[in-house]
């Protein structure tokens, strides 16, 4: 008989509000909603931690994040590793990050035997450090005299795209002859809102440095997330791997986004925004699941 594989993916920062399965309207996630529709949509996913190097561990370690020395340092080896187990009996396991704080250099790369760090590298223009240097970046005319110039001034770019770890992971699914477990974290909705490699106006640039419209592109990231994770499914199903595939879909916090006066997301803001997750189990074109929880309550 078959193994199902099994696909866990994270998004960091993401509010179930936010969703269409969790009520938004207008919807502007179609395929994570219809994800949710075909498997078990958790209403009271409560997360481990209100911020990610909280959470994280209590996902894949089933321990609280205060054990093994906390959560503020590398991944620690004395937590147990489930994911041991799915490689002890024949399967592939790979973890895909774009997140800083969930790469080698806290320890992630230990517990799969695939790890692939997905980190842009890129630094803001030294025009950002002068003295009124921020300033002359939210002026659109600073941004016309640059592309002149041939001087890139848009902000680093400082998260791999949604665009760039499905590519990545599409292509580590085609290499594999075994049953696997993958797991891949989304950090486009997360701060900052935009793409980019997409601002090449001057107006868009200097509207990137003032980072004032964050409701309308927090939203908008979301549905580029969305369309991506859609992307990755229809690979799936043209790889014939839909039928015995499980896929898991939570976020690990949410994001204040002003409802209390603050922006973000804090060590010590424990609003439901902030805890309660999306969290959803679905398995593409059939009716059978499995059920996966951490550590956190899932009712």
């Amino acid at each position: 008989m078959s193994r199902e594989n099994v696909i866990f993916l994270t998004i960091d920062t993401l509010r179930p509000d936010r969703l269409g399965c969790y009520g938004f309207i207008p919807s502007i996630t179609p395929n994570i909603d219809q994800l949710a529709e075909k498997g078990i949509r958790f209403t009271q996913g409560i997360t481990g931690g209100s911020w990610t190097q909280a959470a994280f561990p209590v996902m894949f370690t089933s321990t609280y994040a205060s054990m093994h020395g906390g959560c503020l340092g590398p991944l620690s080896p004395e937590r147990p590793s489930p994911l041991q187990a799915l490689a002890d009996n024949g399967y592939a396991t790979a973890g895909f990050s774009t997140s800083p704080l969930l790469s080698r250099s806290y320890g992630y790369e230990t517990i799969f035997e695939h790890f692939v760090d997905l980190t842009p590298g890129e630094k803001d223009p030294w025009l950002r450090s002068a003295k009124g240097g921020h300033h002359l970046l939210t002026q659109p005319a600073t941004h016309f005299i640059s592309n002149l110039m041939g001087i890139k001034t848009r902000p680093a770019k400082i998260y791999s795209s949604a665009s760039e770890i499905t590519d990545e992971i599409c292509r580590w699914i085609e290499s594999v002859n075994s049953p696997f477990f993958i797991w891949a974290h989304y950090m486009d909705v997360h701060w900052p809102y935009h793409l980019e490699d997409e601002l090449v106006q001057p107006s868009q640039i200097a509207q990137a440095w003032r980072d004032v419209v964050h409701l309308h592109n927090a939203n908008w990231k979301i549905a580029y997330t969305d369309h991506q994770i859609g992307r990755l499914f229809s690979f799936l199903v043209d790889q014939g791997l839909d039928r015995n595939t499980i896929i898991v879909l939570v976020s690990d916090h949410g994001e204040e986004l002003l409802d209390h006066g603050r922006w973000g997301h804090w060590e010590d803001n424990l609003f439901d925004e902030i805890l309660k997750d999306s969290s959803f189990i679905s398995q593409i074109g059939i009716k059978k699941l499995l059920l996966m929880t951490r550590s956190g309550r899932l009712t």
